[in-house]
């Protein structure tokens, strides 16, 4: 344990190299920030020193005997960072941000036992919100990144953004049997009879992902990456946002 300033400790590089990036033929728009945080080894350092709970936990869970699969929900104030993001999706993606979030929230995730072949993460989406991943893994350790998908049937690039179209969907776009919010299945082995592939982008270390939360996206793991270490990720969702019409259809 150790004391530090928050503003300090999460402050954000002046002039970061930005690029909106298309998700392969799709019309699908991210933010990808590279050397986001002036010192990503303290986050880190902050992160991996604080103990990791459990996520996803229920009687048919798998996590803490297949997986760790933990994240940690730090009540911490890093403005700087969040009004950041605020800016860009308001200018880039047309979406407003209207309340920052309070609390520091991170997923880390190792293997404990074999990996199914041909197996990814369950595609997910993160419902109408703004999120971003930072990867806080060094450049060794890093593997993989994050995949964006394509519904196939029906074919979908995201979810509806107005609140009633999307709660319409949800039932079509996500099946009984890909079933996975409870974690007793982390892994899906039939993934690619429902989606395709639009885009993955490596992970970096230091670097920042913004998309909107309708997106449909996973963790990209190689083959039992992830064994001898966790994936750590600081994970930002900002729930209290409004998608400009004009630009988004409902």
């Amino acid at each position: 344990m150790y004391p530090y300033k928050p503003d300090e400790l999460f402050a954000i590089n002046e002039h970061p190299k930005v690029e909106l990036t298309r998700l392969g033929d799709s019309n699908n728009m991210v933010v990808v920030f590279q050397d986001f945080y002036k010192h990503p080894e303290k986050v880190r350092d902050l992160v991996l020193s604080t103990p990791y709970p459990i996520w996803k936990s229920s009687e048919t869970s798998r996590n803490f005997i297949d997986y760790y699969d933990c994240r940690h929900f730090i009540d911490v104030p890093f403005t700087h960072s969040q009004l950041m993001v605020q800016a860009i999706a308001k200018e880039v993606l047309h979406i407003d941000i209207r309340t920052h979030e309070v609390n520091l929230i991170t997923n880390l995730f190792k293997l404990m036992s074999e990996q199914p072949l041909d197996s990814q993460p369950h595609p997910h989406d993160d419902w109408l919100r703004v999120a971003a991943i930072l990867t806080l893994n060094t450049p060794e350790e890093c593997s993989g990144g994050t995949a964006f998908y394509r519904k196939k049937n029906p074919k979908m690039d995201f979810m509806p953004t107005a609140p009633g179209a999307y709660d319409k969907a949800y039932e079509k776009i996500y099946p009984a049997d890909e079933a996975w919010e409870d974690g007793s299945s982390y892994f899906n082995e039939i993934y690619e009879e429902y989606w395709e592939r639009l885009d993955m982008l490596p992970m970096q270390f230091n670097q920042l992902v913004i998309y909107p939360g309708v997106f449909f996206h996973g963790a990209w793991h190689e083959q039992n990456a992830f064994k001898d270490y966790f994936r750590v990720n600081q994970v930002m969702f900002f729930d209290d946002v409004v998608f400009d019409p004009n630009y988004w259809p409902e």
